[in-house]
């Protein structure tokens, strides 16, 4: 709507409007029918009042429907309240196409949220991915998909989108580990949920190139992390499914957990199946933890590792080094920077 608005903007210099009119379109917009019809009237009253009270000169020629506004008043009356009172005018038809525009914008913005709403609801809803076809959807849900999926595509090359950290706690309230969680907010949605920039970003075609770039930027604060004297912090990173058919994929995390000189152990997997994993010597991490009573409930049951919002909230760099030397001072010591 923006751009066809800044298009007309030229043709309208000399007096072309169809671009406007009929593009956005005004004439088929109910919103828009009083402005439309009244404007004329109101200003064809005003001109006529001007002539007739003497404060406008009466019109000596015709002019060309192409001249521009001002011009064309100037020269119709061969005087400047020619063009006073088409600066009159245009001051009066904007005041009252103005309430219809402010109407017609609330309008569409709680339209485009609604749908918003809507294909979260579909994104959310128990059917597989593989049979979810949001892009190639012919409706509303399909169009802002695919807005989407084009924004999400200029965000990950502008660098828009970023990682926060949900620290992993033990028993001792020591820090342990973190999890990568992607965030990008849209500048006209806000924050994404990551279920559906997951989603869009697997229909697209995108999921390779974002998992790809998250798996790194986690390892390269992993690796800030433990140069500034951060050690026995592990990094949890949510991988697609889609991701684990690439047959580069084992690769790619190998050579990015050498490129950033980590070890293979600093990188384990988010698990909930408490007795498995402990028969198979492999530490679970209880994630949504938000109250005391959860904490110690999941400690009877065996549970000694825990991440939710009753430690912390998802944490931005910065923030998180902040919370991880609040946390662990005691257990190591921090080179000054």
């Amino acid at each position: 709507m923006a751009w066809l608005t800044k298009l007309s903007i030229v043709p309208a210099i000399f007096n072309i409007n169809e671009l406007l009119i009929f593009g956005l379109p005004i004439v088929l917009n109910p919103i828009f029918l009083i402005p439309f019809v009244l404007v004329p009237v109101v200003l064809a009253c005003v001109s006529y009042l001007a002539i007739s009270m003497g404060l406008v000169s009466i019109v000596v020629q015709s002019v060309h429907w192409t001249t521009p506004p001002l011009l064309s008043g100037y020269i119709a009356t061969n005087s400047w309240s020619g063009v006073w009172l088409q600066l009159i005018e245009v001051a009066v038809g904007t005041s009252i196409y103005l309430p219809f525009v402010i109407i017609n914008e609330k309008q569409k913005v709680g339209e485009i949220h609604k749908t918003f709403d809507n294909l979260l609801d579909e994104v959310n809803c128990d059917i597989p991915q593989f049979q979810r076809k949001l892009l190639t959807r012919q409706d509303e849900l399909g169009t802002l998909t695919r807005m989407l999926a084009y924004d999400l595509k200029s965000a990950l090359a502008n660098g828009e989108l970023f990682l926060a950290y949900q620290p992993q706690v033990n028993e001792c309230n020591s820090v342990i580990g973190v999890e990568a969680l992607l965030r990008w907010t849209h500048k006209l949605y806000g924050r994404i949920p990551p279920m559906l920039t997951v989603a869009v970003a697997e229909e697209a075609g995108l999921i390779q190139d974002i998992g790809k770039w998250v798996i790194y930027t986690a390892c390269q604060e992993l690796s800030y992390w433990k140069s500034i004297g951060i050690e026995g912090i592990r990094m949890s990173v949510n991988v697609s499914a889609v991701q684990l058919q690439n047959e580069s994929f084992a690769d790619d995390v190998l050579a990015i957990i050498r490129a950033n000189d980590l070890r293979y152990q600093d990188i384990e997997i988010i698990a909930s199946i408490t007795s498995l994993c402990s028969s198979l010597d492999i530490a679970v991490i209880v994630e949504y933890v938000e109250t005391q009573d959860q904490r110690d409930l999941l400690k009877k049951l065996g549970c000694m590792q825990y991440q939710g919002y009753y430690y912390s909230q998802p944490l931005v760099s910065s923030q998180l080094v902040d919370y991880v030397l609040s946390q662990n001072k005691p257990n190591f010591g921090v080179p000054n920077l």
